[in-house]
C-alpha cells in the first residue's frame, strides 16, 4: 500500500521565528520507490489537499502499471507542434549545427506541418505523410530528407520528453534514389579548368584557384582570413577553422606553388590577420560564374545532362587527384570526407576514367597470349554479326571436341567503331598556373 501525507512547509524568517506555508504539500511513496515523492497541492484546505493527493497517488499507480499515459507525456503530445519544432531547432543550433542546416530543416518541418494539417504530435501519421509525398514533384533525395527530418523530430521528442517510442511513421519507406537524381555534377577537363582561369577577372580567379587546388567548400572559402594563410613557411599551407568545417575539426591544407603564388600577389601589405582573403566572399548569384563559363566556352549542362556549378570545382579537384593515381585514402583525407565512398563514388566523375585503357588486359583472355587451352582466331567482318574464322576447340573428358558457337551476337558494323565513339582518354592533370594579368 502506498504511504502518503499532507503538510505545510515550515521556514525560518529573519526574526528567527518559524512560520508555516499557507498552502499544503503532499508526500507519498509507491512500492519500489527509493525515496518519497513531493508534490505541491496548491490549496489551503486540508481535506481538499488529501483528496488531491489521493488522486495523484492513484494516477501514479496506474501509470506504473501501464494502465495510463503519464501526465508529462500527455502534456507533450498535446503541445502545439510548432513549439516542439522551435525547441528541436534551437537544440540543433546549440549542438553546433550549421545555420543553413537548421534554417532548411525548420522550413521543411514547418511546410510539412502546414500542408499535412499536423497541429500536435498525435496528428503526425504515416498515411498523411505518404499522401503528401505522392502529390509532390520534388526529387527523391529531397523527399527522403523531409522524411528524415520529421523522423528526427519524433526521436528527439521521445528522448527529450521521456516519451515512449513514437510509431507515427512506421511503414513509411525511403524512396530509392538510384538512377533518379535530378542532376549529376561533372568535373572540368584540364583544358576547361585552365581556360576558366584565363578568362576570369583577378578576384574570381583567386576563388577558382583556391577551390580547384584545395577542394574547399563555399562556406570554408568565405571564412578564410589572412591569419589562416601561412605563406612564409617552408611548406605554405592554410588553415580552415573548426567553426566553419563540416566535420567541426580544424583543417590544415598544404598549398601547391601556383596557389601560394597567386595568394602572395593578392595579399595586401601589412594585412590584418582578421582581414578576409576574399572580401566579397564567393558570389552567391550564379550570374558571375555563368559569365566566366560562357567566356571560357564551358557549357552549364553537357550532352549527358550533367551539370557544372561552383561545387563542381570540388568534384573537379577530387577527380584530378584520383586520375593522377593518388591513393583513394589520401584523397579522402584531402577532401575531408567522412566515408571513402563519398570520395570514390559521389565526387569522382567516372566519365573521365580511362576505362578503355584499363580494359585492354582483358584481351589476353580472348587471344590466349598467356598460353591457355582455348586459342581462337577472331575476325570482325563488316555486317550485322561477328563470326569465328575457325572453330574454338575445347578438350573434353571423352576426348571429343566441343565447338564454340559461331554466331556470338549482333554487333552493328563491328569494324566501324571509331576512336571518337569510345570513352575519351583521361588527360593527365597538369599544374594550374594562373595568369597574373
Amino acid at each position: 500500500m502506498p504511504m502518503f501525507s499532507v503538510y505545510r512547509r515550515k521556514r525560518r524568517v529573519p526574526s528567527g521565528k518559524i512560520v508555516k506555508a499557507q498552502t499544503y504539500t503532499g508526500r507519498f511513496t509507491l512500492e519500489g520507490d527509493s525515496k518519497p515523492r513531493v508534490v505541491p497541492l496548491n490549496c489551503r484546505d486540508e481535506q481538499v489537499a488529501r483528496q488531491r493527493l489521493r488522486e495523484i497517488v492513484l494516477r501514479a499507480e496506474r501509470e506504473r502499471a501501464g494502465l495510463a499515459v503519464p501526465m508529462a507525456q500527455k502534456e507533450c503530445l498535446a503541445r502545439p507542434l510548432a513549439e516542439l519544432v522551435d525547441e528541436f531547432i534551437a537544440e540543433k543550433a546549440q549542438l553546433g549545427r550549421a545555420e543553413s542546416y537548421t534554417r532548411i530543416l525548420a522550413g521543411r518541418l514547418g511546410k510539412l506541418a502546414e500542408e499535412c494539417a499536423w497541429r500536435t504530435l498525435r496528428d503526425v501519421s504515416a498515411q498523411g505523410f505518404m499522401d503528401w509525398r505522392a502529390c509532390r514533384g520534388d526529387s527523391p533525395k529531397t523527399l527522403n530528407e523531409y522524411l528524415l527530418g520529421v523522423r528526427g523530430l519524433l526521436e528527439w521528442a521521445s528522448k527529450r520528453h521521456r516519451l515512449p517510442r513514437l510509431p507515427n511513421l512506421d511503414g513509411v519507406e525511403m524512396i530509392d534514389e538510384r538512377g533518379r537524381e535530378t542532376f549529376e555534377r561533372r568535373a572540368l577537363t584540364p583544358q576547361e579548368a585552365r581556360k576558366l582561369l584565363e578568362v576570369a577577372p583577378p578576384g574570381r580567379r583567386l576563388i577558382y584557384v583556391l577551390a580547384l587546388s584545395t577542394g574547399l567548400r563555399r562556406a570554408e572559402l568565405d571564412s578564410l582570413v589572412w591569419g589562416d594563410v601561412h605563406l612564409d613557411t617552408e611548406t605554405p599551407y592554410l588553415r580552415v577553422r573548426a567553426t566553419y568545417t563540416k566535420n567541426r575539426k580544424d583543417a590544415f591544407l598544404p598549398l601547391i606553388p601556383q596557389a601560394a603564388q597567386i595568394l602572395r600577389a593578392a595579399r595586401p601589405q601589412h594585412a590584418a590577420i582578421d582581414r578576409p582573403v576574399l572580401p566579397g566572399g564567393v558570389p552567391r548569384n550564379r550570374r558571375a560564374l555563368r559569365r566566366d563559363m560562357e567566356a571560357a566556352g564551358i557549357a552549364v549542362m553537357d550532352a549527358n545532362g550533367r551539370k557544372f556549378d561552383f561545387h563542381a570545382l570540388r568534384t573537379t579537384a577530387c577527380t584530378f587527384l584520383l586520375q593522377s593515381g593518388e591513393p583513394p585514402r589520401i584523397v579522402q583525407e584531402i577532401m575531408r570526407h567522412s566515408d571513402i565512398r563519398l570520395t570514390t563514388k559521389n565526387y569522382a566523375d567516372m566519365s573521365r576514367a580511362p576505362l578503355r585503357e584499363a580494359m585492354q588486359p582483358l584481351g589476353r583472355l580472348l587471344s590466349g597470349a598467356e598460353g591457355g587451352g582455348w586459342t581462337p582466331e577472331w575476325t570482325l567482318t563488316e555486317g550485322n554479326s561477328c563470326h569465328l574464322a575457325s572453330e574454338a576447340v575445347l578438350p573434353t573428358e571423352n576426348g571429343k571436341s566441343a565447338k564454340h558457337p559461331k554466331n556470338i551476337g549482333n554487333f552493328a558494323d563491328c569494324r566501324r567503331v571509331s576512336e571518337s565513339d569510345a570513352l575519351p582518354k583521361m588527360v593527365e592533370a597538369e599544374g594550374l598556373e594562373p595568369t597574373t594579368h
